[in-house]
């Protein structure tokens, strides 16, 4: 089957436009990316104890404030000139819009105001960056999983290079963990999940010999900085973001009936296990045996101790919260060590009160139905999307990236979920189509011509030529 893709290269050109297959194109929506990840990832100094308690590290560094300001505009640019009115006015792109504004306000309320209106140009700046990112990804969504395994095992080298050659950089003084570049090894243990996830797509996507030496190369350094940063919550959460990935696959290749065999089957042992246990040791299923026979403290390292104060914090201001100035005000009254409350749902509880939580739910409950949607057109995208969706939702049990602007998990997430919102918008105006039009069709099979909005969603196309190849099915 040949792919019809319409570039317009001698169109575009004469119009001045941007080739969006080409490597000018490339550049320039993919440069704000690169800038926005290192700018909030990479860390080649220490950070001041008062920075690093607030979460905003990233204030120490004059040069990180100019990779991330340079990432906002370019992208603010490339927003205004290219994007199409119907992505901006779609329902989850205006909940997007309110989320933004109601952190806007939280100014009103805080003590220290102007960290309230940093942090809100920085969650902006990621909107941006997401939404010129999907210009670019959009026609192709397998771009994004490519930009993503190349970026994060850029630092996933880095990281193991310094932890082993500079480790009064890149481990941890208190806990003897690999930091690498990102510093903080729970972080570090995220981006190696998030390169697993990614890569699991692209295994699946892109069948060239080269892809695959690469996708080996990105999964061999992903595992080294798991296993150096010692992060339970990244392990648990990349095998169940990608074992959901996967399990979603094998799914949809067996039948219904075989289907549920299966699960049945799975959940009887599951069960008959429980049992087992709860008879030979009726004490196996409290917490404390739980933590301690997996090698942690009843208290999950303090965890339990910050939860405790996030809730009385909560209930002193459970409407609106405390403002989303990176804690500061909270800072000022309840005196811990730490910039996070390292769970994302009662840090958001904090910040935004029950307002803030509602509006992030209802965006991530938007975010899981346009996945879903999207499952009929492009399975496997929609599906590694729920793997994300797992990663996020998982992951913020013991640490904090609901709407946290520095989050390498967060970032993603924008990443693909502004991306979804555009495809799915695009189907639903090639639908529209008189039923005689070529982009009026819907897509039946993949053997003959396809509308090119349903089409392209299809197929993965390589970034410039490169060895990720597409698999032309």
């Amino acid at each position: 089957m040949r792919e019809v893709l319409p570039t317009r290269t001698g169109e575009a050109a004469s119009q001045g436009k941007v080739d969006e297959s080409g490597a000018l194109a490339a550049f320039l929506y993919c440069t704000p990316v690169i800038l926005l990840l290192f700018g909030s990832l990479v860390f080649l100094s220490k950070p001041s104890a008062e920075t690093a308690k607030s979460g905003a590290a990233f204030m120490d560094d004059p040069s990180r404030l100019l990779m991330m300001g340079t990432a906002y505009a370019m992208s603010g640019m490339l927003v205004m000139m290219r994007v199409q009115m119907r992505l901006v006015m779609s329902s989850g792109m205006m909940l997007l819009g309110v989320i933004l504004l109601y952190i806007f306000l939280s100014a009103a309320w805080s003590s220290v105001p102007p960290k309230v209106l940093v942090n809100w140009v920085h969650h902006l700046g990621l909107t941006f960056v997401a939404i010129a990112a999907t210009q670019y990804c959009r026609a192709t969504p397998g771009r994004l999983y490519v930009v993503i395994v190349i970026l994060f095992s850029i630092l996933n080298v880095m990281s193991v290079i310094v932890s082993v050659a500079v480790p009064a950089i890149g481990i941890d003084a208190l806990t003897g963990r690999w930091q690498g570049v990102i510093s903080n090894p729970n972080h570090l243990g995220a981006v190696g999940s998030i390169t697993v996830w990614a890569t699991a797509f692209c295994l699946v996507c892109y069948k060239s010999p080269g892809a695959r030496v690469m996708c080996g190369f990105a999964l061999f350094f992903a595992f080294v900085v798991l296993a150096g940063s010692g992060s339970m919550t990244s392990i648990a959460t990349m095998m169940g973001g990608t074992g959901l990935f996967v399990f979603l696959l094998i799914a949809r290749r067996v039948g219904p009936m075989a289907r549920f065999t299966i699960i049945a089957t799975g959940a009887w042992f599951f069960l008959m296990g429980v049992v087992a246990v709860f008879l030979i040791n009726p004490d196996a299923f409290s917490v404390g045996f739980l933590l301690s026979s997996m090698g942690r403290d009843p208290t999950l390292t303090g965890r339990t101790d910050l939860w405790e104060l996030a809730l009385g914090a909560f209930a002193d201001s459970p409407i609106f919260g405390w403002s989303f100035d990176s804690l500061v005000t909270v800072l000022s009254v309840v005196h811990m060590h730490y910039g996070q409350f390292h769970n994302g749902y009662l840090d958001l509880l904090v910040k935004g009160g029950l307002i803030g939580l509602g509006l992030v739910f209802a965006l991530l409950a938007r975010y899981l139905t346009v996945l879903i949607r999207l499952l009929q057109y492009n399975y496997e995208y929609a599906a590694s999307g729920i793997g994300i969706f797992m990663i996020l939702i998982v992951y913020n049990i013991t640490e904090a990236a609901l709407l946290r602007e520095s989050s390498e998990i967060w970032e993603v997430v924008m990443f693909h979920y502004v991306l979804s919102e555009s495809v799915l918008k695009r189907i639903q105006v090639s639908e529209k189509k008189p039923q005689g039009s070529l982009l009026g069709r819907r897509a039946s099979s993949v053997d003959e011509p396809k509308p090119i909005s349903v089409l392209r969603p299809l197929v993965p196309r390589p970034i410039g030529g490169g060895v990720f190849r597409q698999d032309r099915r």
